[in-house]
């Protein structure tokens, strides 16, 4: 993951690429990490240190076929949470194996990039 904007998380939320001149990594191991799973009512999202689940949440999700230009179409994940007066759009894009993550205070009309982060290791959500 490549935290953007952290601010929101401070510490609770880092990046792969946050390393030291040695190499090693500069952010907390349990701050990298999103991750989204669902089983049967129940849906619980992390991002970093923060997590929500759709029984204390209200949570909506939607998936968007989007035509590539090529041989196939590009599922778009769209989970909305909110939290409070705050608003987290997570969006998890099929073929090019990434997802973002933005945030809204309150009213605000517009969304800020929180983070956006690698799937390459997630098997096709649709295929479940």
């Amino acid at each position: 993951m490549t935290a953007v904007n952290n601010s929101l998380f401070e510490e609770g939320l880092g990046s792969v690429y946050d390393m030291t001149d040695e190499g090693y990594s500069d952010a907390d191991s349990d701050s990298v990490g999103a991750a989204v799973s669902s089983s049967g009512r129940k849906t619980e999202v992390s991002l970093g240190q923060g997590g929500w689940n759709s029984q204390k949440y209200e949570m909506s999700s939607v998936v968007e076929m989007r035509d590539t230009g090529g041989e196939s179409e590009e599922a778009v994940i769209k989970l909305e949470i909110k939290d409070q007066d705050d608003t987290f759009l997570f969006k998890l894009f099929t073929q090019k194996k990434v997802g973002r993550v933005s945030y809204k205070k309150g009213r605000s009309k517009n969304f800020e990039h929180l983070a956006t982060f690698d799937c390459s290791g997630v098997k096709d959500l649709r295929d479940r």
